[in-house]
């Protein structure tokens, strides 16, 4: 089977060694040709995923539109915000995959709803997630995720393009559950990095990480999501992973923050910090759906109003 990655950052790259893996015939897109260059002729990804191997079947490319035709199966894993820019104006017949995390800036629209405002024609969208760091995924430890599709007969096609001994896909209808768990865990694991790096104790963490999940559902549930999506791998899973771990960047950048380094020292990184944006989008969909969410807010207001991290800190204890 022929299929397609957009994105040659650390998951696409993941993303990509996982297809070739199930069988697949794999081209990616790389916006950079040092990355190009690194995927064609090294067989790795030095720039983001280094130390894992590649197969040299799978092959990097600079154009798009090559992307696009290459395969009726397409992952879209770019850096959240540059999702829209990348995105065709027109298909038929293909199974996009959103793979890219986040809630869009002003918009506040998920993958989902961009893929399909973007694209005109007859075609299909997916999202997929879960608790997959890349390093791991690429290596090809075992992994479970979660694929979502209104309908369920696009999502049981890319489980059987992605899945493997060693990559469990399990299926979902609950496209927005499945999109906003993996959005609003990178906000939690910013702050669980804060409480580490302020030296806070796990009790603290573990008190934080549960009111955080009910944050998640509570605005979920307003937005349409179904409440058991929230306690998937998509969500409890994603989030328990991603806010437990420094080989989150998420939980990295929050660390940095706890620990004294200013907001654009700590943004200063190679790969996009998806909870950034998406603190001030989760704000800004609790206040328009009336929902209380002082975890999301005042992680917001640490990272766009200055506020003091332990400050914030402080403020979340006396909230929940």
């Amino acid at each position: 089977m022929k299929v397609s990655v957009v994105g040659a950052g650390a998951f696409g790259t993941a993303l990509a060694a996982q297809l070739n893996r199930a069988g697949n015939e794999v081209k990616i897109w790389a916006f950079e040709e040092k990355v190009r260059d690194e995927i064609n002729e090294l067989h790795q990804n030095i720039t983001y995923l280094p130390d894992i191997k590649l197969d040299e079947k799978i092959v990097a490319t600079g154009d798009l539109s090559e992307a696009y035709s290459h395969s009726d199966f397409v992952f879209l894993a770019p850096p959240f915000f540059a999702l829209r820019k990348v995105l065709p104006k027109t298909a038929k017949g293909k199974i996009f995959v959103c793979a890219a995390k986040g809630i869009e800036k002003d918009t506040h629209k998920l993958a989902n709803e961009i893929v399909e405002e973007t694209i005109k024609g007859n075609y299909e969208v997916c999202a997929i997630s879960g608790p997959s760091f890349a390093k791991e995924v690429g290596l090809g430890l075992d992994t479970k995720v979660m694929v979502a599709n209104a309908d369920f007969e696009a999502a049981e096609k890319i489980k059987k393009v992605i899945e493997t001994e060693s990559f469990k896909v399990e299926i979902t209808d609950d496209v927005v559950g499945l999109e906003l768990g993996g959005a609003l865990k990178n906000v939690l694991a910013i702050l669980a990095g804060m409480a580490a790096g302020a030296a806070l104790e796990r009790d603290f963490t573990a008190a934080v990480f549960t009111e955080g999940l009910r944050e998640m559902v509570s605005l979920g549930k307003k937005m349409g999501a179904q409440e058991s999506t929230f306690y998937s791998v998509a969500g409890l899973g994603d989030l328990f992973l991603t806010a437990t771990s420094d080989q989150s960047r998420n939980f990295t950048f929050g660390y940095k923050l706890g620990s004294g380094t200013d907001v654009k020292e700590a943004l200063a990184v190679k790969n996009a910090i998806e909870g950034v944006g998406t603190a001030e989008s989760a704000y800004a969909l609790g206040k328009k759906f009336g929902v209380k969410t002082p975890l999301f807010y005042n992680i917001y207001a640490t990272i766009f109003e200055n506020k003091p991290p332990k400050e914030a800190l402080g403020d979340i204890w006396e909230a929940i």
